[in-house]
């Protein structure tokens, strides 16, 4: 794994080429979250330690999970509105940052990999959710698909 953040382009292209759709990515005006994100991935290193943490809002996740499914916005609105991820749209969100990983699986370096998906708060243990209001190696972005609702997105690398 590159230590490296990735660029906004790199979150863009990777965003449009999984969607096939136009995505408006750009730098969030506050860091961290307040309370605990809706959707964090974790992804860790061979050794199993965590490597990159990434958060989404409901409606970005949501948003993400449905276009990879072909399901119309009306399926991410739903989800925002009953506060949970459908299983299907999880499903498609898990497959969305599995694809995730090959930003920072580039290079030499360590390797990381899908470890967890946590999509509702309670689920998101404590370390995680403190690395995420940690200051430091962190992207945070708002990010919305043409045609679907947008959200704030962050990616951080613990120290």
């Amino acid at each position: 794994m590159n230590d490296q953040l990735p660029s906004v382009m790199e979150i863009r292209v990777l965003l449009e080429d999984l969607t096939g759709r136009a995505v408006d990515v750009s730098p969030h005006d506050s860091p961290g979250w307040s309370g605990k994100p809706p959707v964090t991935a974790v992804l860790v290193c061979n050794d199993m330690k965590v490597g990159v943490v990434v958060a989404f809002e409901l409606p970005l996740a949501a948003s993400l999970g449905a276009v990879l499914g072909l399901i119309p916005v009306g399926g991410a609105e739903a989800c925002v509105e009953d506060g949970e991820l459908s299983k299907m749209i999880e499903d498609n969100l898990f497959e969305v940052c599995n694809v995730l990983t090959a930003v920072f699986n580039k290079g030499g370096g360590r390797h990381v990999r899908l470890h967890a998906l946590h999509s509702k708060p309670s689920e998101v243990p404590s370390d995680i959710t403190a690395q995420l209001n940690a200051l430091g190696s962190r992207l945070d972005l708002t990010v919305q698909v043409n045609g679907y609702l947008p959200g704030k997105f962050s990616i951080v690398v613990p120290v």
